[in-house]
């Protein structure tokens, strides 16, 4: 069903990214015990996480174009952009990992976006919008930063009174 999709989309993704950061953490409080600096331990985390990235990208991928519902992308994009901003205080910014999530929120955005000017598209070609029924209407999408609002023009005129 398309909601058990949706939420083994959304918890695969979520559950490589929380299963990630948790290493992340116990790896820089296990080398912060026997390395000296912490930009040795950054250092050895950098090149630690690095070997992960390769496998992460192809999951997360996978999820991101085999999904094509608006809100599934969009929860998707939220939680990339949550453990970037998790996982970010524990590795340089410029490490591979860092660059990777960055290049995946990124690309999950994109794909946010085409099917939902791919969906705004279809709503106002049908003419049609959900309890209003037929009418002559258009919409217009204005997506400014990550807020994506749909404003509704109705072509209906009131009949005026005589």
């Amino acid at each position: 069903t398309p909601w058990s999709h949706r939420r083994v989309a959304i918890t695969a993704g979520g559950d490589m990214l929380a299963w990630l950061h948790q290493t992340i953490a116990s790896e820089r409080d296990l080398l912060s015990s026997f390395l000296p600096t912490k930009e040795t331990v950054l250092t050895v985390l950098c090149e630690v996480t690095e070997g992960v990235s390769r496998t992460l990208k192809i999951r997360v991928e996978q999820i991101i174009n085999n999904t094509d519902d608006c809100i599934t992308l969009l929860q998707i994009c939220n939680i990339i952009q949550f453990y970037l901003s998790t996982i970010k205080p524990f590795l340089s910014e410029a490490a591979p990992l860092i660059t990777l999530i960055s290049e995946l929120n990124t690309q999950c955005r994109k794909q946010f976006k085409r099917h939902y000017a791919l969906s705004v598209s279809r709503l106002s070609d049908r003419n049609e919008l959900p309890g209003l029924g037929k009418c002559s209407c258009y919409i217009s999408c204005y997506i400014y930063s990550s807020c994506y609002i749909i404003t509704i023009h109705s072509g209906l005129k009131k009949k005026s009174r005589k």
